[in-house]
């Protein structure tokens, strides 16, 4: 059972109603793909973003920020998965929630048109590390809201309009009750609006003005904290690898990364007061070289870029890159820094790992796909199957020279056809020795095997499988590529009535997994049809066999009449026996 707190009735409240939207979501075929975390890898080529239209409660953030921020992964039951957006969103509404209980909040005012609003707003100068790090970790499910993908918002900007909004809302709903100041004076009528649902400011347009100047110069101090740059760095990457990789230094703006001015402009600047972007900066030059210097101490390559009086930029190795992105970034973060790394190491650098290739044993090694096997001679969760490893770009294997070129390069960074990647000697050594010295050759489970399949996975210090090819009977378990293919059966003989079709896709599913000796969970909701699914396998099994053989059915013994019914209407030719009640046969059999 869900907490009380995660009610529908507690989360949404009366004025929640319906909305429709357009959400991106990604396509293939002519249906919308699940979450990726209830779905295996697909294959890239096969997605495509298109418009969906959707259904959902809208309702007041006030309402849904605590139970958002106090929700946990199993906090909606066993059977519920929570999607990576909805971690996300958490981790934003236990944000807010922290901003408020710090009191990171101040009153102000805010124009809308010819419209003056009290208005709470956070002061996010302290965090603007945390705000950068939540915008960089932003799964794209969380800006898929739009009509058109090029419209869709910046994570950043998205975030801060959350919590701005949220930040308004929930101090307003926390002050419900407080009793308004007695006066009518124009910082009375503010104050009161600051608790108000209405937080339109009414008054002569005179003293309205004053306020918001009075207001805008109170807040000068509390934003003039924010400084309008830092020292940052940013790594380009060469375009072969015998290029140089070149880490520029300069200035970054703290509340927009994109807001980069290199160090050439700062040396051309003058020396007391410069201003770049419209932000005035105290003594730039002197800034500069002093946070160089104490980047250097993080880490030490830079200073061969500090010999030179006005140092721009320096060289590094792909060694010293690698070690600058993987180790040396978080530190930089952590002191204040700010770092531009290449795209492509954002996205997450090309993703190297395992090809599986399993087949049954004693099988040769060959391409294509073989027959289902028959059910007498199904292979069980722990039949051994042979397998071949390599290693792979995404789903495309490496090849010998690939390999080689891997297995030999001097750092971890290395290109493979056009595309930067990152291997260590530590992950690749693990993989070799996990794949090619099992106990017992190179055999696996079947049950690893198909896990591997649907959702990948890795070994401890390894690379992780991403994609399981199967041969022979393997290759119509796994679809060649990891992706079942269930081919709809009929509906069988001496069934009376009409399957719908996704009572076809469930029964058909469950006589594939029973003919590969593997059992099933059919999970649909009440009311759709699972004992008459069961019934169509009972009769398609009797027609495969040559020779008859009973069916045991276990049941709660409250609804032993109602299958016994439902036998009787949809397979009537049937001969039904309820091994129930006190007429019950007893001894040994």
């Amino acid at each position: 059972m869900a907490p009380a707190y995660l009610a529908p009735e507690m989360v949404f409240g009366p004025t929640a109603h319906v909305r429709r939207l357009v959400a991106q979501l990604p396509t293939v075929g002519n249906r919308p793909l699940p979450s990726p975390e209830m779905l295996a890898d697909t294959a890239p080529d096969e997605v495509r973003l298109e418009a969906w239209h959707l259904e959902g409660y809208a309702t007041p953030v006030e309402r849904v920020l605590p139970a958002l921020a106090a929700l946990s992964d199993d906090g909606l039951g066993a059977d519920v998965r929570i999607g990576g957006d909805l971690r996300f969103w958490r981790k934003v509404a236990q944000f807010v929630l922290e901003l408020t209980v710090k009191q990171h909040v101040v009153p102000g005012v805010e124009r809308e048109d010819t419209r003056i609003r009290a208005r709470w707003s956070p002061v996010l100068v302290p965090e603007t590390e945390r705000l950068n790090a939540l915008a960089r970790n932003m799964p794209p499910a969380c800006r898929a809201i739009t009509a058109k993908a090029e419209d869709a918002a910046d994570p950043r900007a998205l975030i801060v309009d959350f919590v701005q909004e949220s930040i308004d809302r929930y101090i307003r709903s926390l002050l419900q009750g407080v009793q308004p100041p007695p006066g009518n004076t124009v910082w009375d009528r503010w104050t009161a609006a600051l608790s108000s649902h209405d937080p339109t400011l009414r008054g002569a347009v005179r003293e309205i003005q004053e306020l918001e100047e009075s207001v805008i110069e109170w807040q000068a101090p509390i934003h003039a904290a924010m400084p309008p740059f830092r020292t940052a760095f940013e790594l380009s990457s060469p375009e072969s690898e015998e290029g140089e990789w070149t880490l520029r230094f300069g200035f970054q703006a703290p509340d927009d990364p994109d807001l980069f001015v290199p160090a050439a402009e700062v040396w051309k600047a003058a020396a007391a007061r410069a201003t770049f972007y419209d932000r005035r900066i105290d003594h730039p030059q002197e800034k500069l070289l002093a946070d160089l210097g104490r980047a250097a101490r993080v880490f030490p390559p830079l200073m061969l870029g500090l010999r030179a009086a006005r140092p721009e930029e320096t060289e590094l190795g792909a060694q010293e890159a690698w070690e600058f992105l993987r180790q040396a970034t978080p530190a930089l973060e952590d002191s204040g820094f700010g770092v531009i790394v290449p795209p492509w190491w954002s996205r997450g650098a090309g993703r190297i790992g395992v090809r599986l290739t399993v087949r049954p044993i004693g099988a040769p090694a060959r391409t294509g796909t073989g027959t289902l096997l028959p059910s007498e001679t199904a292979a069980g969760l722990d039949t051994q199957v042979a397998y071949d490893w390599q290693l792979a770009l995404g789903n495309q294997p490496l090849t010998r020279q690939e390999y080689h070129h891997l297995s030999h390069a001097p750092a971890p960074l290395v290109m493979v056809r056009g595309e930067w990647v990152e291997l260590t000697r530590q992950q690749l050594d693990g993989t070799v020795k996990y794949w090619e010295r099992r106990p017992g050759g190179k055999r696996i489970p079947l049950a690893d095997a198909m896990r591997l399949a649907l959702t990948g996975g890795g070994v401890e210090q390894g690379l992780p499988v991403t994609s399981v090819v199967g041969q022979g009977w393997l290759a119509d378990m796994l679809g060649g590529q990891g992706q079942p293919r269930i081919p709809e059966l009929p509906t069988p003989q001496g069934f009376v009535g009409e399957l719908r079709p996704y009572q076809v896709r469930g029964f058909s599913w469950l006589a594939f997994l029973a003919g590969q000796g593997l059992g099933a969970c059919l999970a649909d909701d009440m009311g759709l049809g699972k004992t008459i699914q069961f019934i169509a396998l009972m009769l398609h099994n009797k027609r495969l066999r040559a020779r008859r053989r009973p069916v045991l059915l276990i049941c709660p013994t409250s609804v032993v009449g109602n299958w016994r019914r439902e036998v009787q209407k949809f397979a009537p030719e049937a001969l039904i026996y309820a091994h129930h009640g006190p007429d019950r046969l007893e001894g040994e059999a």
